[in-house]
């Protein structure tokens, strides 16, 4: 009976992925941190640990369209939050005939990285979406998100009395304490050949 069970998994998986193109995996690693005190010897109570399994994964659905994933499970003694969503994004690029050139659509949606241009002022991870345009004279970009699904532990906005407060708030079974809810937006413009 188990070699049906695998035969058939088997059939299964190669006929998924004949469909679409796909490629998945799974991570561990490990840590371990202990404190030495000058002149004495090793803190045993300092000692921590902690392993995360992360299981990742990215499609292509067809030409134009793909997605992303990546979910970890930490188990650690000293950590509040063990599931974590890290990345789930969607993504489609589409080429636009013009008269005077064919542009480029991007867009992008789900959990996604935002940056400002040099990503030392501003660096961070939010749940929105993401639009770029670029024409043969001009670059649009245009993106918003929410950060409140987020994890307060991957979180990094802490801008009032009322987002510190936040992180006394009971955390979630198996998930976690959520982060502060802001909206992130921006946009830019670029003009790639302004001095060709």
């Amino acid at each position: 009976m188990s070699k049906k069970i695998l035969l058939i998994s088997c059939i299964f998986i190669i006929s998924i992925s004949s469909v679409f193109a796909a490629d998945f995996g799974l991570t561990v690693d490990g840590n371990t941190a202990l404190i030495y005190d000058t002149g004495a010897d090793f803190n045993w109570d300092s000692l921590t640990y902690s392993v995360k399994a992360a299981l990742w994964g990215n499609a292509s659905f067809t030409e134009d369209i793909g997605g992303e994933f990546q979910g970890s499970y930490t188990f650690s003694d000293s950590r509040v939050f063990t599931l974590e969503l890290d990345q789930l994004q969607l993504s489609a690029n589409f080429l636009i005939p013009g008269d005077a050139g064919a542009s480029t659509l991007s867009l992008k949606a789900g959990r996604l990285g935002f940056a400002d241009f040099s990503g030392k002022v501003f660096a961070h991870t939010g749940d929105g979406i993401n639009i770029n345009w670029n024409l043969p004279a001009i670059s649009i970009s245009a993106y918003g998100a929410y950060t409140g699904l987020l994890q307060q532990p991957a979180s990094a906005v802490l801008m009032s009395k009322s987002d510190i407060a936040d992180t006394s708030v009971d955390p979630i079974p198996f998930f976690g304490p959520l982060a502060a809810p802001r909206v992130i937006e921006g946009f830019t413009l670029t003009f790639p050949e302004l001095f060709a």
